[in-house]
Protein backbone atom coordinates (compact mmCIF):
# COMPACT_ATOMS: atom_id res chain seq x y z
CA UNK A 1 0.00 0.00 0.00
CA UNK A 2 1.47 3.59 -0.80
CA UNK A 3 1.91 5.77 1.58
CA UNK A 4 2.86 9.66 1.96
CA UNK A 5 6.54 9.71 0.96
CA UNK A 6 6.78 6.38 -0.38
CA UNK A 7 7.83 8.06 -3.67
CA UNK A 8 9.49 10.66 -2.47
CA UNK A 9 12.60 10.22 -3.85
CA UNK A 10 11.42 11.32 -7.27
CA UNK A 11 13.59 14.01 -9.20
CA UNK A 12 11.74 17.47 -9.74
CA UNK A 13 13.36 16.74 -12.69
CA UNK A 14 10.70 14.18 -13.73
CA UNK A 15 8.61 14.44 -16.96
CA UNK A 16 5.30 15.64 -17.07
CA UNK A 17 4.09 11.84 -18.50
CA UNK A 18 6.33 10.39 -15.88
CA UNK A 19 4.91 12.11 -12.45
CA UNK A 20 1.33 11.51 -13.60
CA UNK A 21 2.15 7.73 -14.55
CA UNK A 22 4.03 7.38 -11.10
CA UNK A 23 0.47 9.02 -9.46
CA UNK A 24 -1.50 6.89 -11.29
CA UNK A 25 0.44 4.21 -10.04
CA UNK A 26 0.58 5.01 -6.31
CA UNK A 27 -3.38 5.33 -6.44
CA UNK A 28 -3.41 1.78 -7.76
CA UNK A 29 -1.29 0.51 -5.34
CA UNK A 30 -2.94 2.48 -2.56
CA UNK A 31 -6.11 0.99 -2.63
CA UNK A 32 -7.98 2.95 0.11
CA UNK A 33 -8.15 6.16 -0.79
CA UNK A 34 -10.25 5.06 -4.81
CA UNK A 35 -12.49 3.30 -2.72
CA UNK A 36 -13.07 6.60 -0.28
CA UNK A 37 -13.58 8.34 -3.97
CA UNK A 38 -16.36 6.50 -4.60
CA UNK A 39 -18.31 6.22 -1.46
CA UNK A 40 -18.50 10.11 -2.16
CA UNK A 41 -19.70 9.55 -5.45
CA UNK A 42 -22.12 7.15 -4.70
CA UNK A 43 -23.33 9.28 -2.18
CA UNK A 44 -23.88 12.16 -4.00
CA UNK A 45 -25.53 10.21 -6.57
CA UNK A 46 -28.21 8.32 -4.06
CA UNK A 47 -28.62 11.74 -2.02
CA UNK A 48 -29.75 13.56 -5.78
CA UNK A 49 -31.67 10.52 -6.92
CA UNK A 50 -35.67 11.01 -5.66
CA UNK A 51 -36.14 7.45 -6.04
CA UNK A 52 -33.04 6.38 -2.65
CA UNK A 53 -34.63 4.90 -0.17
CA UNK A 54 -33.31 6.04 3.61
CA UNK A 55 -32.19 2.24 4.07
CA UNK A 56 -29.81 2.51 0.76
CA UNK A 57 -28.27 5.86 2.26
CA UNK A 58 -28.24 3.89 5.48
CA UNK A 59 -26.49 0.64 4.39
CA UNK A 60 -23.90 2.81 2.79
CA UNK A 61 -23.07 5.25 5.74
CA UNK A 62 -22.89 1.82 7.50
CA UNK A 63 -20.19 -0.13 5.33
CA UNK A 64 -17.75 3.12 5.78
CA UNK A 65 -15.79 2.43 9.35
CA UNK A 66 -16.34 5.64 12.02
CA UNK A 67 -18.71 7.32 8.92
CA UNK A 68 -22.04 6.12 11.42
CA UNK A 69 -20.21 7.54 14.33
CA UNK A 70 -19.52 10.81 13.08
CA UNK A 71 -23.11 11.07 11.82
CA UNK A 72 -24.36 10.29 15.21
CA UNK A 73 -21.98 12.76 16.86
CA UNK A 74 -23.44 15.52 14.40
CA UNK A 75 -26.81 14.90 14.57
CA UNK A 76 -26.72 15.02 18.34
CA UNK A 77 -24.89 18.04 18.47
CA UNK A 78 -26.93 21.40 19.67
CA UNK A 79 -26.75 22.72 16.22
CA UNK A 80 -29.28 20.46 14.86
CA UNK A 81 -31.58 21.01 18.19
CA UNK A 82 -32.94 17.61 18.59
CA UNK A 83 -35.81 16.86 20.86
CA UNK A 84 -34.41 13.33 22.20
CA UNK A 85 -31.37 11.66 21.33
CA UNK A 86 -30.37 10.35 17.91
CA UNK A 87 -29.73 6.37 18.47
CA UNK A 88 -29.58 5.19 14.91
CA UNK A 89 -27.78 6.12 11.56
CA UNK A 90 -31.09 5.96 9.91
CA UNK A 91 -32.46 8.56 12.22
CA UNK A 92 -29.40 10.44 11.96
CA UNK A 93 -29.92 10.58 7.80
CA UNK A 94 -33.92 11.75 8.29
CA UNK A 95 -32.83 14.31 10.39
CA UNK A 96 -29.71 15.51 8.77
CA UNK A 97 -31.86 15.87 5.11
CA UNK A 98 -29.48 14.33 1.68
CA UNK A 99 -27.56 17.44 0.88
CA UNK A 100 -26.48 17.98 3.83
CA UNK A 101 -25.25 14.59 4.70
CA UNK A 102 -23.55 14.26 1.41
CA UNK A 103 -21.85 17.42 1.50
CA UNK A 104 -20.71 15.87 5.48
CA UNK A 105 -19.91 12.81 4.46
CA UNK A 106 -18.01 13.72 1.21
CA UNK A 107 -15.58 16.00 3.50
CA UNK A 108 -15.25 13.57 6.12
CA UNK A 109 -14.47 10.57 4.01
CA UNK A 110 -11.94 12.46 1.55
CA UNK A 111 -10.07 14.24 4.35
CA UNK A 112 -9.74 11.82 6.93
CA UNK A 113 -7.12 9.76 5.02
CA UNK A 114 -5.09 13.42 4.84
CA UNK A 115 -5.77 13.71 8.96
CA UNK A 116 -2.01 12.24 9.98
CA UNK A 117 0.05 13.99 7.85
CA UNK A 118 -1.78 17.50 7.99
CA UNK A 119 -0.88 17.03 11.39
CA UNK A 120 2.95 17.54 10.45
CA UNK A 121 1.97 21.11 9.01
CA UNK A 122 4.05 22.17 6.30
CA UNK A 123 2.88 22.52 3.23
CA UNK A 124 0.94 19.30 2.72
CA UNK A 125 -1.22 21.00 5.56
CA UNK A 126 -1.49 23.90 3.26
CA UNK A 127 -2.86 22.05 0.33
CA UNK A 128 -5.39 20.50 2.83
CA UNK A 129 -6.22 24.05 3.65
CA UNK A 130 -6.62 24.86 0.03
CA UNK A 131 -8.79 21.92 -0.41
CA UNK A 132 -11.07 22.59 1.97
CA UNK A 133 -11.30 26.32 1.50
CA UNK A 134 -12.16 25.49 -2.47
CA UNK A 135 -14.81 23.43 -1.33
CA UNK A 136 -16.39 25.84 1.25
CA UNK A 137 -16.23 28.60 -1.42
CA UNK A 138 -17.35 26.84 -3.83
CA UNK A 139 -20.40 25.19 -2.12
CA UNK A 140 -21.43 28.76 -0.85
CA UNK A 141 -21.44 30.10 -4.63
CA UNK A 142 -23.31 27.40 -5.88
CA UNK A 143 -25.87 27.05 -3.54
CA UNK A 144 -27.41 30.60 -4.53
CA UNK A 145 -27.56 29.20 -8.24
CA UNK A 146 -30.97 28.20 -9.37
CA UNK A 147 -30.25 25.11 -11.13
CA UNK A 148 -30.24 22.27 -9.04
CA UNK A 149 -27.12 20.64 -11.10
CA UNK A 150 -25.17 23.51 -9.83
CA UNK A 151 -26.39 24.60 -6.68
CA UNK A 152 -26.45 20.31 -5.21
CA UNK A 153 -22.59 19.82 -6.56
CA UNK A 154 -20.76 22.85 -5.73
CA UNK A 155 -19.10 21.52 -2.27
CA UNK A 156 -18.13 17.96 -4.22
CA UNK A 157 -16.72 19.67 -7.36
CA UNK A 158 -14.88 21.69 -4.75
CA UNK A 159 -13.04 19.21 -3.35
CA UNK A 160 -12.01 17.58 -6.34
CA UNK A 161 -10.71 20.85 -7.81
CA UNK A 162 -7.16 20.43 -6.19
CA UNK A 163 -7.39 16.81 -5.64
CA UNK A 164 -4.19 16.65 -7.74
CA UNK A 165 -2.26 18.90 -5.89
CA UNK A 166 -3.32 17.51 -2.32
CA UNK A 167 -2.49 13.72 -3.97
CA UNK A 168 1.15 15.09 -5.61
CA UNK A 169 1.50 16.56 -2.06
CA UNK A 170 0.59 13.73 0.25
CA UNK A 171 2.27 10.77 -2.40
CA UNK A 172 5.57 12.70 -3.88
CA UNK A 173 6.24 15.71 -1.19
CA UNK A 174 9.68 16.59 -1.96
CA UNK A 175 8.30 17.28 -5.72
CA UNK A 176 5.31 19.52 -3.84
CA UNK A 177 7.64 20.59 -1.24
CA UNK A 178 10.62 21.71 -3.90
CA UNK A 179 7.96 23.72 -6.04
CA UNK A 180 6.47 24.97 -3.35
CA UNK A 181 9.85 26.67 -2.48
CA UNK A 182 10.49 27.60 -5.71
CA UNK A 183 7.10 29.96 -6.08
CA UNK A 184 7.65 31.27 -2.63
CA UNK A 185 11.69 32.34 -4.12
CA UNK A 186 9.93 33.40 -7.49
CA UNK A 187 6.92 35.34 -6.09
CA UNK A 188 4.22 33.07 -7.68
CA UNK A 189 1.88 30.48 -6.75
CA UNK A 190 2.91 27.02 -6.54
CA UNK A 191 0.29 25.54 -9.04
CA UNK A 192 2.57 27.76 -11.42
CA UNK A 193 5.71 26.31 -10.48
CA UNK A 194 4.46 22.81 -10.40
CA UNK A 195 3.63 23.41 -13.88
CA UNK A 196 6.58 25.11 -14.84
CA UNK A 197 8.95 22.07 -12.93
CA UNK A 198 7.13 18.77 -14.12
CA UNK A 199 5.89 20.38 -17.47
CA UNK A 200 2.14 19.30 -16.19
CA UNK A 201 -0.98 21.74 -16.17
CA UNK A 202 -3.75 21.91 -13.96
CA UNK A 203 -5.80 19.78 -16.14
CA UNK A 204 -3.82 17.19 -17.17
CA UNK A 205 -3.02 16.32 -13.22
CA UNK A 206 -7.07 16.86 -12.26
CA UNK A 207 -7.89 14.55 -15.00
CA UNK A 208 -5.35 11.98 -14.29
CA UNK A 209 -7.02 11.67 -10.71
CA UNK A 210 -10.52 12.06 -11.73
CA UNK A 211 -9.95 9.38 -14.55
CA UNK A 212 -7.90 6.78 -12.16
CA UNK A 213 -10.37 7.34 -9.36
CA UNK A 214 -13.25 6.73 -11.67
CA UNK A 215 -15.22 10.04 -10.91
CA UNK A 216 -18.36 10.80 -12.87
CA UNK A 217 -18.17 12.18 -16.03
CA UNK A 218 -20.01 15.17 -15.16
CA UNK A 219 -16.67 16.24 -12.78
CA UNK A 220 -14.47 15.06 -14.80
CA UNK A 221 -16.45 17.73 -17.78
CA UNK A 222 -16.32 21.02 -15.57
CA UNK A 223 -12.58 20.40 -14.03
CA UNK A 224 -11.87 20.52 -17.47
CA UNK A 225 -13.74 23.96 -18.07
CA UNK A 226 -12.42 25.45 -14.91
CA UNK A 227 -9.04 25.08 -15.90
CA UNK A 228 -9.75 26.58 -19.01
CA UNK A 229 -9.43 29.94 -19.79
CA UNK A 230 -12.65 31.63 -19.43
CA UNK A 231 -12.70 32.37 -23.11
CA UNK A 232 -12.04 28.81 -24.25
CA UNK A 233 -14.95 27.44 -22.54
CA UNK A 234 -17.34 25.55 -24.38
CA UNK A 235 -20.43 23.78 -23.08
CA UNK A 236 -23.77 23.33 -21.80
CA UNK A 237 -25.61 25.62 -19.33
CA UNK A 238 -25.08 24.15 -16.42
CA UNK A 239 -21.20 22.78 -16.99
CA UNK A 240 -20.61 26.51 -17.88
CA UNK A 241 -22.33 27.83 -14.59
CA UNK A 242 -20.24 25.32 -12.20
CA UNK A 243 -17.13 26.03 -13.97
CA UNK A 244 -17.13 29.63 -13.25
CA UNK A 245 -17.88 29.10 -9.81
CA UNK A 246 -14.98 26.62 -9.21
CA UNK A 247 -12.62 28.88 -10.99
CA UNK A 248 -13.59 32.21 -8.94
CA UNK A 249 -13.48 29.37 -5.75
CA UNK A 250 -9.91 28.01 -6.48
CA UNK A 251 -8.54 31.77 -7.36
CA UNK A 252 -9.60 32.84 -3.98
CA UNK A 253 -8.36 29.88 -2.22
CA UNK A 254 -5.15 30.08 -3.92
CA UNK A 255 -4.79 33.49 -2.87
CA UNK A 256 -6.04 33.02 0.76
CA UNK A 257 -3.49 30.34 1.37
CA UNK A 258 -0.81 30.89 -0.94
CA UNK A 259 -0.49 34.61 -0.11
CA UNK A 260 1.19 36.42 2.93
CA UNK A 261 -0.88 40.07 2.39
CA UNK A 262 -4.29 41.02 2.21
CA UNK A 263 -3.30 42.96 -1.10
CA UNK A 264 -2.63 39.52 -2.98
CA UNK A 265 -6.35 38.53 -1.47
CA UNK A 266 -7.58 41.95 -2.71
CA UNK A 267 -5.58 41.65 -6.31
CA UNK A 268 -7.59 38.13 -6.59
CA UNK A 269 -10.95 39.91 -6.26
CA UNK A 270 -10.45 42.86 -8.67
CA UNK A 271 -9.42 39.92 -11.65
CA UNK A 272 -12.62 38.12 -10.54
CA UNK A 273 -14.68 41.22 -10.83
CA UNK A 274 -13.46 41.85 -13.97
CA UNK A 275 -14.87 39.03 -15.45
CA UNK A 276 -18.23 40.24 -14.70
CA UNK A 277 -19.74 37.51 -13.10
CA UNK A 278 -19.26 38.02 -9.74
CA UNK A 279 -19.75 41.51 -7.35
CA UNK A 280 -17.11 42.84 -5.21
CA UNK A 281 -19.42 42.93 -2.06
CA UNK A 282 -20.42 39.26 -3.01
CA UNK A 283 -16.86 38.43 -2.93
CA UNK A 284 -16.11 40.23 -0.39
CA UNK A 285 -18.81 38.99 1.72
CA UNK A 286 -17.73 35.64 0.71
CA UNK A 287 -14.52 36.04 2.46
CA UNK A 288 -15.94 36.92 5.27
CA UNK A 289 -18.58 34.17 5.81
CA UNK A 290 -15.40 31.60 4.76
CA UNK A 291 -14.12 32.50 8.45
CA UNK A 292 -17.36 32.19 10.30
CA UNK A 293 -17.45 28.59 8.12
CA UNK A 294 -13.69 27.14 8.09
CA UNK A 295 -13.50 26.58 11.94
CA UNK A 296 -16.46 24.92 12.71
CA UNK A 297 -16.06 22.78 9.26
CA UNK A 298 -13.04 21.91 10.21
CA UNK A 299 -14.17 20.41 13.75
CA UNK A 300 -16.59 18.54 12.08
CA UNK A 301 -13.88 16.50 10.15
CA UNK A 302 -11.33 16.36 12.53
CA UNK A 303 -9.07 19.05 11.31
CA UNK A 304 -9.76 21.40 13.93
CA UNK A 305 -6.02 22.60 14.18
CA UNK A 306 -5.83 24.14 10.42
CA UNK A 307 -6.33 28.14 10.89
CA UNK A 308 -6.58 30.90 8.78
CA UNK A 309 -3.88 33.46 7.94
CA UNK A 310 -4.79 35.99 10.50
CA UNK A 311 -4.86 38.87 7.51
CA UNK A 312 -8.19 36.73 5.91
CA UNK A 313 -9.45 36.52 9.91
CA UNK A 314 -9.39 40.91 9.79
CA UNK A 315 -10.17 40.90 6.02
CA UNK A 316 -13.52 43.12 6.09
CA UNK A 317 -11.85 45.73 8.45
CA UNK A 318 -9.07 46.67 5.97
CA UNK A 319 -10.26 45.53 2.38
CA UNK A 320 -12.79 47.72 -0.05
CA UNK A 321 -14.64 49.52 2.74
CA UNK A 322 -16.46 52.38 2.19
CA UNK A 323 -17.00 53.64 5.46
CA UNK A 324 -20.22 53.62 7.25
CA UNK A 325 -21.95 51.26 4.42
CA UNK A 326 -24.50 48.59 5.06
CA UNK A 327 -21.17 46.05 3.73
CA UNK A 328 -19.15 47.36 6.00
CA UNK A 329 -21.59 47.21 9.03
CA UNK A 330 -22.19 43.60 7.80
CA UNK A 331 -18.68 42.37 7.54
CA UNK A 332 -17.61 43.73 11.22
CA UNK A 333 -20.04 42.49 12.60
CA UNK A 334 -19.25 38.96 11.14
CA UNK A 335 -16.01 39.48 12.14
CA UNK A 336 -16.63 40.52 15.38
CA UNK A 337 -18.86 37.51 16.18
CA UNK A 338 -15.73 34.85 14.63
CA UNK A 339 -13.45 35.95 17.06
CA UNK A 340 -16.23 35.22 19.71
CA UNK A 341 -16.64 31.91 18.85
CA UNK A 342 -12.89 31.16 18.82
CA UNK A 343 -12.54 32.78 22.17
CA UNK A 344 -15.31 30.60 23.40
CA UNK A 345 -13.93 27.37 21.79
CA UNK A 346 -10.26 28.09 23.17
CA UNK A 347 -12.09 28.98 26.45
CA UNK A 348 -13.73 25.86 26.78
CA UNK A 349 -10.56 23.76 25.63
CA UNK A 350 -9.23 25.97 28.23
CA UNK A 351 -11.28 24.31 31.28
CA UNK A 352 -12.49 28.09 32.00
CA UNK A 353 -15.28 27.79 34.21
CA UNK A 354 -18.72 27.33 32.85
CA UNK A 355 -20.05 31.12 34.48
CA UNK A 356 -17.06 32.56 32.43
CA UNK A 357 -18.14 30.73 29.17
CA UNK A 358 -21.84 32.45 29.57
CA UNK A 359 -20.45 36.10 29.90
CA UNK A 360 -18.40 35.61 26.57
CA UNK A 361 -21.67 33.83 25.04
CA UNK A 362 -23.44 36.84 26.13
CA UNK A 363 -21.08 39.58 24.64
CA UNK A 364 -21.32 37.70 21.61
CA UNK A 365 -24.92 37.94 21.48
CA UNK A 366 -24.38 41.83 22.21
CA UNK A 367 -21.14 42.49 20.17
CA UNK A 368 -21.20 40.09 17.82
CA UNK A 369 -24.85 39.49 17.02
CA UNK A 370 -25.63 43.17 18.02
CA UNK A 371 -28.69 42.42 20.29
CA UNK A 372 -29.58 45.14 22.30
CA UNK A 373 -30.49 43.35 25.38
CA UNK A 374 -28.94 39.94 27.22
CA UNK A 375 -30.02 38.71 30.48
CA UNK A 376 -28.97 35.49 32.11
CA UNK A 377 -31.56 33.30 34.18
CA UNK A 378 -30.22 30.89 36.59
CA UNK A 379 -31.91 28.03 38.80
CA UNK A 380 -31.40 27.92 42.51
CA UNK A 381 -30.04 25.25 43.98
CA UNK A 382 -33.57 23.28 43.91
CA UNK A 383 -34.38 24.40 40.78
CA UNK A 384 -37.41 25.74 41.79
CA UNK A 385 -37.07 29.52 40.65
CA UNK A 386 -35.30 31.13 37.64
CA UNK A 387 -33.46 34.43 39.07
CA UNK A 388 -31.98 37.25 37.43
CA UNK A 389 -28.32 36.92 37.64
CA UNK A 390 -26.66 39.12 34.96
CA UNK A 391 -27.56 41.69 32.06
CA UNK A 392 -25.29 42.98 29.32
CA UNK A 393 -25.97 45.24 26.23
CA UNK A 394 -26.74 48.71 25.49
CA UNK A 395 -30.40 48.65 26.68
CA UNK A 396 -30.03 47.19 30.08
CA UNK A 397 -30.52 50.62 31.77
CA UNK A 398 -33.14 50.87 34.12
CA UNK A 399 -33.41 46.47 34.02
CA UNK A 400 -33.42 45.40 37.53
CA UNK A 401 -31.88 42.44 37.08
CA UNK A 402 -32.05 41.10 40.51
CA UNK A 403 -36.18 41.76 40.49
CA UNK A 404 -36.95 39.37 37.60
CA UNK A 405 -37.97 35.91 39.01
CA UNK A 406 -39.65 33.36 37.79
CA UNK A 407 -41.39 29.40 39.03
CA UNK A 408 -40.05 26.48 37.44
CA UNK A 409 -42.98 25.10 36.68
CA UNK A 410 -43.41 22.31 34.31
CA UNK A 411 -46.74 23.00 33.37
CA UNK A 412 -46.20 26.66 32.51
CA UNK A 413 -46.46 26.87 29.03
CA UNK A 414 -44.72 30.08 28.63
CA UNK A 415 -41.34 30.59 26.03
CA UNK A 416 -39.09 30.66 29.15
CA UNK A 417 -40.08 27.06 30.73
CA UNK A 418 -40.34 25.97 27.15
CA UNK A 419 -36.53 26.67 26.74
CA UNK A 420 -35.51 25.41 30.15
CA UNK A 421 -37.81 22.06 30.14
CA UNK A 422 -37.29 21.46 26.47
CA UNK A 423 -33.13 21.99 26.29
CA UNK A 424 -34.01 23.74 22.97
CA UNK A 425 -32.85 26.91 21.93
CA UNK A 426 -36.18 29.28 21.47
CA UNK A 427 -37.03 32.08 18.68
CA UNK A 428 -40.85 32.19 18.99
CA UNK A 429 -43.39 32.77 21.50
CA UNK A 430 -42.93 35.42 24.62
CA UNK A 431 -40.25 37.21 25.42
CA UNK A 432 -39.02 38.37 29.17
CA UNK A 433 -40.23 42.01 27.89
CA UNK A 434 -43.31 43.24 26.19
CA UNK A 435 -41.19 45.06 24.09
CA UNK A 436 -38.55 42.58 23.20
CA UNK A 437 -38.91 41.40 19.94
CA UNK A 438 -37.06 39.43 18.21
CA UNK A 439 -35.57 37.60 21.33
CA UNK A 440 -33.67 33.91 21.74
CA UNK A 441 -33.21 31.89 24.76
CA UNK A 442 -30.45 29.75 24.79
CA UNK A 443 -30.75 26.82 27.64
CA UNK A 444 -27.89 26.28 29.83
CA UNK A 445 -27.32 22.68 29.62
CA UNK A 446 -29.39 20.23 28.23
CA UNK A 447 -32.92 18.44 28.92
CA UNK A 448 -33.30 17.18 32.34
CA UNK A 449 -29.80 18.93 33.29
CA UNK A 450 -30.73 22.73 32.23
CA UNK A 451 -28.81 25.06 34.73
CA UNK A 452 -30.34 28.45 33.67
CA UNK A 453 -31.55 30.27 30.20
CA UNK A 454 -29.66 32.90 28.37
CA UNK A 455 -32.21 35.76 26.90
CA UNK A 456 -31.17 37.89 24.45
CA UNK A 457 -33.49 40.78 22.24
CA UNK A 458 -34.07 43.87 20.26
CA UNK A 459 -36.30 46.46 21.56
CA UNK A 460 -39.30 46.34 19.25
CA UNK A 461 -42.58 45.17 18.57
CA UNK A 462 -44.27 42.97 16.03
CA UNK A 463 -43.74 45.01 12.79
CA UNK A 464 -40.01 44.35 13.69
CA UNK A 465 -38.24 41.76 11.18
CA UNK A 466 -37.53 38.19 12.49
CA UNK A 467 -33.82 36.82 12.74
CA UNK A 468 -32.47 35.93 9.35
CA UNK A 469 -30.93 32.58 8.95
CA UNK A 470 -27.83 33.58 9.24
CA UNK A 471 -28.60 35.30 12.90
CA UNK A 472 -30.45 31.83 13.64
CA UNK A 473 -27.77 29.80 12.50
CA UNK A 474 -24.82 31.77 14.72
CA UNK A 475 -27.26 31.67 17.53
CA UNK A 476 -27.41 27.89 17.50
CA UNK A 477 -23.62 28.00 17.25
CA UNK A 478 -23.18 29.27 20.54
CA UNK A 479 -26.16 27.20 21.99
CA UNK A 480 -23.68 24.27 20.71
CA UNK A 481 -20.58 26.00 22.51
CA UNK A 482 -22.59 26.72 25.89
CA UNK A 483 -23.79 23.28 25.86
CA UNK A 484 -20.45 21.86 25.52
CA UNK A 485 -19.16 23.81 28.48
CA UNK A 486 -22.36 22.94 30.39
CA UNK A 487 -21.20 19.40 30.06
CA UNK A 488 -18.15 19.63 30.47
CA UNK A 489 -18.82 21.25 34.26
CA UNK A 490 -21.31 18.85 35.31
Amino acid sequence: MASPGSSSKIMVQDTGGKILERLRAALRSDGDFPVRARVVTQLRALANSPNTKIDEITDLILREPSLGTRVLHLVNSAYFQRTAPILTVKQGVMQLGMRSLSDFCAGFVLMQKFVPAAQRGGVFAESVKRTIITALLSNKLASSSKTPNVAERGYLAGSFFHLGYLLLAFYFPQVYESAAKRAVGRGYSTSRSISEILGVSSWELSVTIVNALKIPDFYRDVLLLAHQPRKEREGNADLLELAEVLATAGRLAEAIVESRRKEDVEEAIEEIVEAGVFTKDRLIALVDELVAMFPSHCALIELSFLDLPPFVKNFSQVAFREPGSEVESKAAQRQAFARYITDIQMAIDGGTPLSSVICLVMEALTDGLEFERAVLMYADSESTRLTGKLASGPEVDGIDVTALEFVIDDDDETTLMQAFFSGLTQFYGDGLFLDGWPFVMIPVGSEGRVRGVVYADNIGDDSAKPLDEGIRASVLLLAELLDKSAKAWE
